[in-house]
């Protein structure tokens, strides 16, 4: 098969030219089979992550907070979130 966009030739069961990378005609026309348990790249972060990472954000800023200003209840708050986001991150989805 021939390249139609430089004109190299392709091997049979080539996917792509090997001189300019385009994709080979007969692979063009077919799409590639969708796997539901593949996610691309682009994927955003799921809605469980930005909420333990802003949880955790929140709880070492509490924790640190309360350390330095003396402020034993914001230390002690900024401690359970932590501890809490730890023990979920050991335990995973055990429980939930």
């Amino acid at each position: 098969m021939i390249c139609p966009a430089c004109q190299t030739s392709i091997p049979h069961n080539g996917k792509f030219c090997p001189k300019c990378g385009l994709a080979s005609p007969q692979f063009a026309k077919r799409p590639a089979p969708a796997r539901s348990d593949v996610h691309p790249s682009h994927a955003p972060i799921p809605r469980a992550g930005k909420v333990f990472f802003t949880l955790l954000i929140i709880g070492l800023t509490l924790a640190i907070a309360g350390f330095t200003l003396g402020g034993s209840w914001i230390a002690i708050a900024g401690s359970v979130i932590v501890a809490l986001l730890l023990l979920l991150l050991l335990v995973g989805d055990a429980f939930f």
